[in-house]
């Protein structure tokens, strides 16, 4: 079946006025249909039904839980829909597969609620694409917004409970959190080319279980704005070739935290990223962790408006430092003087060929040199954002010419 309208601002669908399901299932209970309003949506997709196509429409539901929902749907194409003012949730779905979502708007596309309630005081938030159990899809080219600003109005870009073999690209996220995938089983997720003003987190106890591929995420060619970058632990995660560029006057986050207590065995790489302006740090992880490279990339701090005077690397005691390495790294300070580690760390870290630059601790440490590359192994130049709306160039970012 499809269902096409004439374009986002020719065909609006809405629901009547006096169609306001109640709103005591909100929160739902995110991990199964059973307390949940599936009817609260202005489309529900039969259960198991394949090949369904939503196209060229304005959904709005300013009464409604969401917009679209389904269940157990393969081949789901959803595209070119202004998803606009709904309570909960965008398009809310369970066991999606070979799904396409590409070229939507969504603006205002959830919210937060706490036992029935609008979330002033605490609940949780609700995503404009929230999916249960997601395998082989594609997120792509979707721009989420949020304009109302009080605090029930809060909603997630991408909120998943567990992706295989999924990729999510060139997305245009201006909202708090970007994407959250805290759940067990991930596998082989790409989260590439996107324009992030939000966290990604992606964290799990103990750091979850690795694949047999070895990847559970990997992360790269994308444009962080906000310090607090990635919320962690994971395990199998690669990071590669973003830019992470923060303003000094929101010096709030660690680039990479860590919240948890459990020990994660790792193993995760970060490395070929430009770090313009961390503000506590680039990486926290409170929880022991090992097997974690950091190598080739290229830090450099100014004075922050606090100002921050933190290490930038800080790992718990007991991690096993020998896995741990931070190596071929450019780390420049400048104005304030920062050390390297946040604690005294174990002699058993490899550190090595790392040019440091008014590094307070540079002393305390061996540092041997070697022939390696220092910093980037290649300079950073692609595209980011709907349809590449941003070029990233090194550290600077310009709109693409191509882009109207």
């Amino acid at each position: 079946m499809t269902i096409r309208g004439a374009g986002m601002d020719k065909t609006i669908i809405t629901h009547v006025p006096t169609w306001k399901p109640p709103t005591n299932t909100l929160p739902d209970p995110e991990m199964k249909t059973e307390g949940m309003d599936t009817r609260a949506y202005l489309m529900r997709l039969q259960n198991d039904a394949a090949g369904i196509t939503i196209e060229g429409l304005t959904l709005r539901g300013p009464g409604m839980h969401g917009a679209i929902f389904g269940r157990g749907n393969r081949d789901l194409h959803l595209h070119h829909l202004r998803i606009e003012d709904t309570l909960w949730s965008g398009i809310r779905t369970f066991s999606m597969q070979r799904a396409k979502i590409h070229d939507c708007e969504f603006i205002d596309a959830g919210g937060r609620w706490r036992r029935g309630q609008p979330g002033v005081k605490g609940g949780i938030t609700g995503g404009a694409i929230f999916a249960i159990w997601m395998k082989d899809s594609e997120i792509s080219h979707n721009r989420f917004l949020r304009t109302q600003t009080t605090k029930q109005d809060e909603f997630y870009g991408i909120k998943c409970r567990q992706a295989k073999r999924c990729r999510i690209h060139h997305n245009t996220i201006e909202v708090n959190f970007s994407m959250e995938f805290p759940f067990e089983n991930d596998e082989d997720v790409e989260i590439d080319h996107n324009l992030c003003h939000g966290t990604v987190s992606i964290p799990k106890h103990a750091g979850g279980p690795v694949p047999e591929s070895g990847s559970t995420f990997h992360i790269h060619h994308n444009y962080f704005r906000n310090s607090y970058s990635i919320e962690f632990v994971r395990n199998g995660v690669e990071i590669d070739h973003n830019l992470f560029d923060f303003d000094l006057t929101k010096d709030h986050g660690n680039l990479i935290s860590g919240f948890g207590k459990a020990a994660a065995p790792g193993p995760a790489i970060f490395h070929n990223n430009l770090v313009n302006n961390p503000g506590r740090g680039v990486i926290w992880i409170n929880e022991p962790y090992s097997n974690l490279v950091i190598r080739n990339n290229h830090v450099i701090t100014r004075t922050t408006a606090t100002p921050r005077t933190e290490g930038l690397f800080g790992f718990h005691s007991d991690c096993d430092f020998k896995t741990i390495e931070i190596r071929n790294n450019r780390i420049e300070c400048i104005g304030q003087t920062r050390s390297l580690l946040r604690r005294d760390e174990s002699d058993d870290m490899t550190i090595e060929n790392n040019l440091l630059i008014n590094v307070s601790d540079s002393d305390q440490f061996q540092n041997a040199t070697t022939d390696r590359n220092v910093g980037l192994e290649q300079p950073l130049k692609f595209e980011v954002g709907v349809h590449g709306e941003l070029t990233v160039n090194g550290w600077s970012t310009s709109r693409t010419p191509s882009i109207q």
